[in-house]
């Protein structure tokens, strides 16, 4: 596998209607060689079609190639945040498979 790009789309009460890109991986073989650049391009291009108001996408801190990989196709950061999980030790897995 070369690379491959997660999105989806939602109606978010705070800021409309937008794209969320949800996980993008390249291949270490195959950066900087304008795949990322690609499907991005494609997301947008989608969210473009369905009349998104915008593509969002969240980076982890300790993702130092993201932080221009970004801001270099135009993306702007706009908040910084924490994340809390808990985990439930009695929640029953779901087979989605």
């Amino acid at each position: 596998m070369l690379g491959w790009l997660q999105a989806h789309a939602a109606h978010v009460v705070e800021s409309g209607f937008r794209v969320e890109i949800t996980g993008l991986i390249v291949s270490g073989k195959f950066r900087r060689r304008g795949l990322g650049r690609a499907l991005v391009a494609k997301v947008e291009e989608w969210a473009r079609q369905i009349s998104a108001e915008a593509v969002v996408v969240r980076s982890n801190v300790s993702r130092m190639e993201s932080h221009s990989f970004y801001p270099a196709l135009g993306y702007t950061s706009t908040k910084t945040q924490m994340v809390y999980r808990k985990i439930l030790a009695d929640a029953k897995k779901l087979d989605v498979c």
